[in-house]
C-alpha cells in the first residue's frame, strides 16, 4: 500500500492487523516519487488518487510497469452524482493539484 498520509497509514495498518494479513507493505510517500521493481505486483489498487493526479499516461505507465503480466489494476475515483469535481492546478510542487 503507498500512502502520502500518515493517518492513513495508521488505518491500514489497524485493518491489516485486525484482519490477519502479514502479506502487505505499506509505503508513505508521493506516488510521483516512488520506485518499485518491474513486474512486481498481481493487484495494484487506486483509492481516491487519481482524482488529484495530473499527469496519467505517466502515471498509468509507471503503474502498468509494476504490474505482472495479466496484473490488474482497479481505480477508485471520487466523485459525486450531481456536481463535478474540478481540477485545479497550483502549481508544479503542489502533489495535489
Amino acid at each position: 500500500a503507498v500512502s502520502n498520509s500518515a493517518p492513513q497509514r495508521e488505518f491500514i495498518e489497524e485493518r491489516c492487523r485486525e484482519r490477519g494479513f502479514n502479506n502487505v507493505r505499506i509505503i508513505t510517500c508521493d506516488v510521483n516519487q516512488l520506485k518499485l521493481d518491474p513486474n512486481s505486483f498481481d493487484r495494484c489498487v487506486s483509492i481516491e488518487m487519481f482524482e488529484h493526479m495530473r499527469n496519467y499516461e505517466i502515471l498509468l505507465g509507471r503503474i502498468a510497469s509494476w504490474l505482472k503480466p495479466g496484473g490488474k489494476l482497479f481505480v477508485h475515483i471520487f466523485v459525486h452524482r450531481e456536481v463535478m469535481y474540478p481540477f485545479e492546478v497550483e502549481g508544479e510542487d503542489n502533489w495535489m493539484g
